[in-house]
Order: structure tokens, then C-alpha cells, then sequence
């Protein structure tokens, strides 16, 4: 199944005002990561994901990445689309 280069999982709003900076903490669930497959399961694929934060695709101000080891389908097809954060 061809699958987007890039992708929005996910999104949290942060609020700043011009030149503060603050340290926030977030969380991704495996679903936000989930996509239909051709017989319309939510599936996780497993492989490296590569993570970019910033205010717009143009705008990354952070990359990391991590790796799935092993897919999974969902039990159900709740699908979460907004990441878990916090200020701190």
C-alpha cells in the first residue's frame, strides 16, 4: 500500500509570545500512527518513524526518531488524533 511521505499523526497547540520558550512534554498514542489497509483494518506497521515538531512543515524546529518493532492491528476503530501534552 502506498503511503504518504509525511503525515500529520497529530497535534498539540502551544501558545508563546515572541522570544519565550518553553519546555513541553508530549505523547503520541500507536493509533495516531494507524492507517487503513486495503481490507479497511487500522493497521501499525512496523519500521523507523521519524518525528518532526515546529509550527508548519516548512518550520521544523526539532526531528527525532524511533522504531515499531513489531505491527499490530486494532481491536477497535478508535483512533485518537490529538497528542497528549503538557507544559512543564
Amino acid at each position: 500500500m502506498v503511503r504518504p511521505n509525511k503525515e500529520l499523526v497529530g497535534f498539540k497547540r502551544i501558545s508563546l509570545q515572541p522570544g519565550e520558550s518553553k519546555n513541553v512534554i508530549f505523547t503520541l498514542q500507536m493509533s495516531q500512527l494507524a492507517f487503513l489497509d486495503k481490507k479497511m483494518n487500522w493497521i501499525v506497521e512496523a519500521g523507523k518513524i521519524d518525528i518532526m515538531i515546529g509550527s508548519a512543515l516548512d518550520d521544523i524546529r526539532l526531528q527525532g526518531q524511533f522504531t515499531i518493532v513489531d505491527g499490530i492491528t486494532l481491536a477497535n476503530s478508535n483512533r485518537a488524533f490529538f497528542a497528549e501534552g503538557a507544559v512543564v
